[in-house]
């Protein structure tokens, strides 16, 4: 009987845990058929499953028996039962819409929710507004960071209870017009106000490119660093698949999950995750779809990875004015974790931005377009708090105003002192006056050791047809000055149509080509890398004159014309030779570098997006001044990006140059010997060996990476998140020029240089200080026939915060 009775007491308790279930049958009034993928929900729950292939369906009730049970699908009118009234097993009759769409068609055994998708498809370019050729709006954006979910060791309680859980940091909001013209875009903030002094530039660091308008685009590109998109930081950079990216019905599962009537129009809600066993950067949430278009009305997204430190969620809002879907908010929230000595945090950024007083058109002379997606305006800072409470289209809920008390200086007169003196050199860099400061002259190198200069410039923001600058700086290495001075009309205000007269000392290592750079409103600081196992050194003073212009979009042209006198600084050409040459040089270089764009504030400025292809084209004749002889010279480079929906991304970097002519030393080229970058970045030159024997008059290199990120295996443990990429490297060149030197026996890749790449990122992630960083390696191997150097096996350790 004992025994008897704890069989029953166990049995008891099974049938305690097990859930209630209630299954049955779907099928059409009429016809009788079976009705596949209707998604059967309880409403206000997250309970919610979808019938099979014969209608069948199965769903846990338990707890729910006083709520109803949702039937639905797209060309059938919704039913809703009360569970308490169902038995299983029970037979459930649709019948068909009225109001269903006579184009919306579904195939037979489909998923609805793929019909729906072909139409956002079909009509992407219709209601995209990246695609529409102008519109404008009022903006209000708002930044925050704080600290929230906050646990400390219970072994050293904090004296302050009340700062528990939570912690402000930063509000910034921003007031302005925001601005849209064929694929570009621009934000003028005409007031910003900050908890932060006026002394940090906030708003160059906050971008808004990390949740661009229109979620159209193949891929969701996450990059959340300043770092441009290349080869030498691949770990810095995630593409996500784009759910509506046509192709991904077998990477994706979609679900066709509810149908709102609203008029004449329906609003289909479709939630969508990775499949399983799919290793692929994949996003997860939730699209709303219209039937006025088929345009995407509201779309929430977020990584499928919950293992990477980095989380994110994205947000976007769409209406309907017009003809035209047009934004009406996007937000971004980035969370990232803190963890240390039992001590736990996130840390989370809220980047908010709302769009009103929508237009298609754009005023002659409103805005112009300079490459710059957002421009602070020279008085926006000098607006009181107490003035922007009053214009603030939003109320600040209790957390918000709280940063802001918190943040006061007000009652406290001394540290409010202290700012104002802090703020001071800002003023003076500010652009409010007729001059501005350049800091163009600062810089470290083994040659020099440090350099330090200043220079001014005219006010662009207040006077943008004209352009003067100077600087200089002085190398306590070398101990020589050097300085930069020019002078430019400006035909359009945006500076990519102008001409310039100008004059410049400088040093280089011999054969470096440049490309034509960023059309910055300020010069910055040129780096200039020596390799401290030996250099060769050249001092140039180019005087010349040359005309920019800008024929079509995203392409920059300079024609030039420049005396270039240059001096070696530590070799000789040979015994015969003088260690200077005297060139006039006639020349253009071109810069192709689509959708390009800046954030600027003042004077200050940064690339916040880049996207490919990069082309570089330059080319030049120039004649001996003291002589007959002459030569010719052109190069060019291209970067490109290719994204894969499996196999992650790969950047390609091909270059050539080519030159005839009677050709001195320091005009050869040599651009392979450059910079390996610290903590295991690198860049498009080779890893192993010696490079400085190296020049030549014709060569052809292609540098490789492909990223596989963690897109062939994930592991699913915090300490461990591999990311491989592989690479490589091949150039050939040949030096058919006579000439000599005494110094360095000169060498070129006529039997070709190769190099093979593999890195290995995050292998092992540490925590330091609470904070997440990836260890790993880069190794290299030259397998070339002819090598100079010591290693043809080099491995570097990589160290970088763990983001993904």
């Amino acid at each position: 009987m004992r025994h008897f009775l704890v069989l029953l007491l166990l049995l008891s308790n099974m049938a305690l845990g097990q859930s209630l279930y209630l299954s049955g049958k779907v099928m059409e009034v009429g016809s009788q058929k079976p009705l596949q993928y209707v998604n059967v929900t309880i409403p206000g729950t997250t309970i919610g499953t979808a019938t099979d292939s014969l209608g069948r369906f199965s769903i846990d009730i338990d707890g729910f028996q006083n709520k109803k049970l949702r039937f639905s699908i797209i060309g059938h009118q919704t039913r809703n039962l009360n569970i308490a009234d169902l038995l299983s097993p029970v037979n459930v009759y649709m019948l068909l819409s009225s109001t269903a769409l006579n184009e919306f068609i579904v195939r037979p055994d489909e998923n609805p929710a793929w019909a729906l998708l072909r139409k956002v498809h079909k009509n992407a370019d219709a209601n995209n507004p990246l695609k529409y050729r102008t519109f404008k709006a009022d903006f209000y954006a708002k930044t925050k960071m704080h600290i929230t979910d906050i646990e400390r060791n219970p072994e050293k309680p904090k004296k302050d209870s009340t700062k528990k859980g939570y912690m402000n940091l930063l509000m910034l909001e921003n007031i302005g017009g925001f601005y849209a013209k064929n694929g570009q875009q621009k934000e003028v903030v005409k007031h910003t106000i900050s908890n932060l002094p006026k002394m940090f530039p906030v708003n160059l660091v906050f971008i808004n490119s990390l949740n661009p308008l229109g979620f159209y685009e193949p891929y969701y590109r996450f990059r959340p660093t300043f770092s441009s998109s290349s080869g030498n930081k691949p770990v810095f950079e995630r593409n996500y698949v784009n759910p509506i990216k046509p192709g991904v019905f077998n990477q994706y599962d979609f679900q066709l999950t509810d149908t709102l009537i609203t008029g004449q129009d329906s609003t289909f809600l479709v939630k969508f995750q990775p499949n399983q066993g799919k290793a692929l950067d994949a996003l997860k949430g939730y699209l709303k779809i219209n039937s006025d278009g088929y345009a995407l009305s509201y779309i929430e997204a977020q990584p499928a990875d919950t293992i990477q430190a980095l989380q994110f969620k994205i947000t976007q809002a769409y209406s309907k004015a017009g003809d035209k879907w047009y934004p009406t908010t996007r937000k971004i929230d980035l969370d990232y974790p803190y963890e240390d000595k039992g001590r736990t945090a996130m840390l989370r950024m809220d980047f908010s931005t709302y769009f009103s007083n929508i237009s298609d058109n754009i005023p002659n002379g409103e805005v112009y377009f300079d490459g710059t997606t957002r421009q602070i305006g020279n008085t926006a800072h000098e607006i009181s708090k107490k003035e922007f409470d009053e214009i603030r289209p939003k109320e600040l809920n209790e957390k918000e105003k709280t940063t802001y008390a918190k943040w006061s200086f007000d009652n406290k007169p001394k540290l409010k002192k202290t700012v104002e003196i802090m703020e001071w050199p800002y003023k003076l860099i500010a652009p409010t006056g007729p001059v501005m400061l350049m800091f163009d002259q600062f810089g470290i190198n083994y040659h020099e050791k440090l350099r330090l200069g200043l220079g001014i410039q005219n006010n662009l923001t207040k006077n943008p047809r004209i352009g003067l600058r100077a600087s200089a700086g002085y190398g306590f290495g070398d101990k020589s000055w050097k300085y930069r001075t020019s002078a430019s009309f400006h035909i359009t205000k945006d500076r990519y149509n102008k001409v310039t007269v100008y004059k410049r000392k400088d040093i280089s290592p011999p054969g470096q080509q440049t490309y034509l750079g960023h059309n910055y409103l300020s010069p910055s600081a040129r780096y200039i890398y020596f390799n401290r196992d030996g250099y060769l050194v050249d001092q140039f003073v180019k005087t010349g004159v040359a005309v920019y212009t800008r024929p079509v979009r995203w392409t920059w042209i300079r024609f030039y014309a420049e005396n270039d006198d240059k001096k070696a600084l530590n070799y000789q050409i040979d015994e015969n030779t003088s260690t200077e040459t005297n060139y006039r040089t006639y020349g253009f270089m071109l810069r192709f570098a689509p959708r390009e764009s800046y954030v600027r504030q003042g004077i200050f400025e940064t690339l916040g997006n880049r996207n490919y292809p990069v082309i570089n084209i330059n080319a030049q004749k120039s004649f001996d001044r003291n002589g007959n002889s002459s030569f010719i010279k052109a190069d060019f480079g291209i970067t490109q990006q290719f994204r894969w929906k499996k196999i992650g991304t790969d950047i390609l970097t091909l270059s050539a140059g080519y030159a005839t002519g009677q050709i001195p030393y320091s005009y050869l080229f040599n651009n392979q010997g450059v910079e390996r970058k610290l903590f295991g970045g690198n860049t498009n030159s080779f890893e192993a060996g010696d490079l400085t024997q190296y020049a030549y008059d014709q060569s052809i290199t292609l540098n490789w990476i492909h990223s596989f990120g963690k897109n062939i295996f994930r592991l699913k443990t915090k300490w461990s998140q591999p990311e491989i990429a592989i690479g490589h490297r091949f150039a050939w060149s040949r030096l058919t020029t006579e000439t000599s030197s005494s110094e360095i026996d000169l060498k070129d890749f006529s039997n070709g240089n190769f190099e093979a790449n593999l890195y290995l990122y995050n292998l092992v992630r540490l925590k330091v200080f609470g904070v997440y960083f990836g260890l790993g390696a880069k190794t290299a191997y030259n397998y070339s026939q002819d090598f100079i150097g010591t290693r043809r096996f080099v491995v570097r350790p990589t160290f970088s915060l763990a983001l993904f």
